[in-house]
């Protein structure tokens, strides 16, 4: 997490460096927020759960048991940005992001339910550019880079356990911005990354990590990101 903290504070110095006095009669400054749709990948987790949901169905003839991926959800963020010439910007992002899934049921008597609720909040510097391509219209680039706050519960068989090692966080995202004089409109596609790792739960008072016949799993929630956002310039 150490290199983590160093580049998220590099990022907000460069910001700073921007907002120096003597730019900031050409420095825009807009206030906003971004909704829209952000996956989760999980693949280890989703895997291990449709393995499990395979040896019930095969097992037993008789079973009440469901398996659904943790997929993702709704994606949030709200954001402050600093536009130095109308070409560099620079700012810090704070977004939230939601799923759920896991393996959910009975067979045979026994309770084989393994289910995941996970959030996160992330909290970002942002860098990034803009390309003209019109008077209004302009091609949006932008790198981020910080620290995941996450919050994983797991129902595993009707003991409830959590997890929220803190992670390294990026992203990098364009999209279209049509600039409406005090308002700005945009809307963008871009990737996630942020693989939380081999998280430690804590179960009864027993701490381990998310395991498959002894090896330890990653709880990865990079993903694709699309949605549309708003910004108000002052």
């Amino acid at each position: 997490m150490k290199n983590s903290y160093k580049l998220f504070s590099f990022v907000l110095v460069m910001s700073l460096l921007f907002l120096s006095p003597s730019l900031k009669a050409q420095t825009e400054i807009s206030f906003g927020a971004n909704v829209g749709y952000g996956g989760l990948n999980m693949t280890d987790f989703n895997d291990a759960t449709k393995k499990g949901y395979e040896e019930i169905t095969n097992q037993f003839s008789n079973y009440s048991v469901s398996q659904e991926d943790v997929g993702g959800g709704v994606y949030f963020d709200g954001h402050v940005l600093f536009t130095f010439n109308k070409s560099i910007t620079t700012g810090l992002s704070v977004n939230y992001i939601s799923g759920s899934g896991g393996l959910e049921g009975t067979a045979g008597g026994t309770d084989y339910t393994v289910k995941l609720d996970v959030s996160t909040i992330e909290i970002l510097g942002v860098l990034g550019t803009k390309i003209p391509f019109g008077s209004s219209t302009a091609l949006a680039l932008k790198g981020y880079a910080g620290v995941g706050l996450p919050s994983f519960d797991l129902n595993a068989g009707g003991n409830n356990g959590s997890a929220g090692d803190a992670y390294f966080s990026g992203r990098l995202q364009g999209g279209v911005e049509f600039d409406l004089n005090s308002v700005i409109l945009n809307a963008f596609v871009g990737y996630r990354i942020a693989n939380a790792g081999a998280q430690e739960f804590e179960i009864n008072g027993q701490k381990g990590k998310f395991e498959v016949n002894g090896e330890e799993k990653k709880l990865d929630l990079s993903g694709l990101l699309l949605g549309v956002g708003i910004d108000i310039k002052f």
